[in-house]
């Protein structure tokens, strides 16, 4: 799931992946893949935000 809340200027994310027992094997490569997908989003929304201060 997938949460978003206001916070000072900004937003919060929150997101929680659930896994079942048998993907236990795959768990840090999952939590690397969400590392990698939020810091991806994170620069470009700082990006965005960025250009519409100009």
């Amino acid at each position: 799931s997938i949460d978003i809340v206001p916070h000072g200027s900004g937003c919060e994310l929150t997101l929680t992946h659930r896994m079942a027992p048998e993907w236990k094997d795959y768990a840090e490569r999952t939590q690397a893949g969400w590392t990698t997908i939020l810091e991806s989003l994170a620069r470009a929304l700082a990006a965005v935000q960025g250009a519409e201060t100009r």
